[in-house]
């Protein structure tokens, strides 16, 4: 397996999935037909309970099992923190610009994109811009993450990490279905929905294995008493 490789899927609860993201306890996902938002089980993907959108035109959701960011293109293109409760609003801003896409993040970060094309760090405090740059691809459509790494896809391009550090592409790759909507997750793994396709997906997140140092040591001949040369052996660490 590798970065982007379709663990698993299943068909989304409607037809038309424009948002998914979470964690490795969570999943929130959401349809921009039926307007609804919707917790899915991280067992077989189903469905573990629905709300009405805030919105008229739900266009992205994500967070971590303590926070939801949704946002909506509606006439009032807003962003919002949903309550993990009941799925109601706890808060709302304005967007930074027209037609939010894509949000996601954790309790810490938020992440967000739109059609301008550009991608944004948002501030937990109160909704607002902290900083932008221009997204990889020219239709950004979902994005999310955690503190530690950033997932994003373009609905005729690519999924891509992005580094936290500038917003600037880390690694890509070809998407499983023809038209990416919605992305999220965390360091561990990634939530990702197709409207083409009309499924929910978990793709390999493809965390960095051994790296060839150690507290700047590098090659040593074992680690933690483990020869170097059987270290597939070790639970969590690649093999190169």
């Amino acid at each position: 397996m590798a970065f982007g490789d379709e663990i698993r899927s299943a068909a989304s609860p409607a037809t038309n999935p424009f948002g998914i993201g979470g964690d490795s306890s969570k999943i929130w996902n959401l349809d921009y037909g039926t307007e609804q938002v919707y917790e899915l089980k991280t067992s077989d993907l189903s469905v573990s309970r629905s709300a009405t959108s805030p919105g008229d035109k739900p266009s992205g959701i994500g967070g971590d099992s303590s926070k939801i960011w949704h946002c909506d293109g509606g006439t009032n293109d807003k962003v919002y923190e949903l309550k993990t409760s009941d799925l109601s609003v706890s808060r709302s801003a304005s967007c930074p610009s027209t037609d939010p896409t894509g949000i996601g993040g954790d309790s810490s970060k938020i992440w967000h994109c739109d059609s301008d094309p550009k991608v944004y760090e948002l501030k937990t405090s109160d909704l607002s811009m902290s900083r932008s740059a221009a997204s990889p691809g020219i239709v950004p459509e979902g994005i999310g993450g955690d503190s530690a790494v950033i997932w994003h896809c373009d609905r005729i391009g690519d999924i891509y990490e992005l580094k936290t550090s500038d917003l600037s592409v880390s690694r890509s790759a070809t998407p499983p279905a023809g038209s990416p909507y919605g992305i999220g997750g965390d360091s561990s793994v990634i939530w990702h929905c197709d409207d083409a396709s009309n499924k929910n997906y978990e793709l390999d997140a493809d965390p960095p294995g051994w790296t060839g140092k150690i507290a700047g040591v590098t090659n040593p001949a074992k680690i933690m008493g483990v020869a170097v040369a059987d270290i597939a052996s070790v639970k969590g660490v690649a093999s190169a």
